[in-house]
């Protein structure tokens, strides 16, 4: 039973897991855009499919065993920070900031209502560089929870993609859970 917060992550997992032979019901998605919720229920057919992450949050009460979060990274990305009349640098990084601290606890709460076994997490690399102070806020947030965690940089050419897609990408294990 798989759930996806935001669909760049379902899209991603979905055909990985597809291309491994894997037996998945897709059980809920979280997206904003109008067009892309449209072509998730067109799709993938998961059993619910929200306009919001909040959303989702607020009804989804069922067990599932994967979520995955990608979260939200045009307030993040590279350009963001390099350009654009949209204030200072430092408006740009408390926005930062305070994007993946929200979109953190959001991923929180659904961990906390939904108990999956395993939580998958996805954000472009440059936020590290870009956006320290808002990637060791997510970092916090995601430590405090009852998962183990492993991280690692990973470039898509190298997984076959056909352009450089530099991420960071972590899978946290519920604490117990190898015993269950």
């Amino acid at each position: 039973r798989y759930g996806a917060l935001y669909a760049g992550g379902l899209d991603a997992f979905a055909c990985a897991m597809r291309h491994m032979k894997m037996r998945v019901a897709y059980v809920m998605a979280a997206e904003r855009r109008r067009v892309r919720r449209a072509m998730l229920r067109h799709i993938w057919r998961p059993e619910y499919v929200f306009n919001t992450v909040r959303e989702a949050t607020q009804q989804m009460h069922e067990p599932l065993d994967w979520l995955s979060w990608t979260p939200p990274c045009p307030a993040c990305s590279r350009g963001q920070m390099l350009g654009g009349p949209n204030g200072s640098k430092q408006r740009r990084r408390q926005r930062a900031q305070r994007a993946m601290r929200r979109a953190a606890k959001r991923l929180a709460a659904m961990a906390a209502t939904t108990k999956p076994l395993i939580v998958t997490v996805e954000q472009v690399s440059d936020v590290e560089t870009y956006f320290p102070s808002a990637w060791s806020a997510v970092r916090r947030t995601l430590d405090e929870l009852p998962y183990r965690w492993q991280w690692c940089n990973v470039d898509g050419a190298r997984l076959g993609a056909p352009t450089h897609r530099r991420r960071i990408a972590g899978v946290g294990v519920r604490t117990g859970a190898s015993e269950a």
